[in-house]
């Protein structure tokens, strides 16, 4: 299964990958990162991209 690229065309990280970093970083500073939390996150990141593909159809 190939993963998706990790930068968009412009060169930009997309939003998961921000996540991911941030994820990571929590982790290294001993939080507890678990299936619940990374799902709202993935929820959370559906909308806002979703709200983004519509505002750029306007």
């Amino acid at each position: 299964m190939k993963e998706e690229a990790d930068l968009d065309p412009k060169g930009y990280l997309k939003a998961a990958d921000h996540i991911k970093s941030l994820l990571y970083i929590e982790k290294l500073r001993g939080q507890k990162i678990d299936s619940k939390l990374v799902g709202k996150l993935k929820r959370t990141i559906d909308k806002i991209e979703k709200s983004g593909n519509e505002f750029k159809r306007n």
